[in-house]
């Protein structure tokens, strides 16, 4: 098989993969709705991750808002601070 043979197999092999990935969500759904897991899932997760999003927006403005004093520069920053 020549270089063409080896570009075209893989396109179909990703090509295949992507949907049966994108196709399992609808062939699964039935079987999913009727887990209990599932649907506990269902009720407490959106508002976990708004919450942990919410703590790591507050927690990333508070570290961006600190006083100069108190901010640390980035090993890489100051190296690259030094070395010019």
């Amino acid at each position: 098989m020549n270089d063409d043979g080896y570009v075209g197999t893989a396109i179909l092999l990703m090509a295949l993969v992507t949907v049966v990935l994108r196709g399992l969500p609808f062939v699964a759904g039935r079987w999913l709705r009727r887990r209990a897991v599932i649907q506990q899932l269902g009720d407490s997760l959106p508002l976990s991750i708004m919450v942990l999003l919410l703590i790591d927006t507050a927690a990333g403005q508070a570290r961006g808002h600190a006083s100069p004093a108190r901010r640390q520069e980035s090993p890489v920053c100051s190296a690259g601070a030094t070395a010019r």
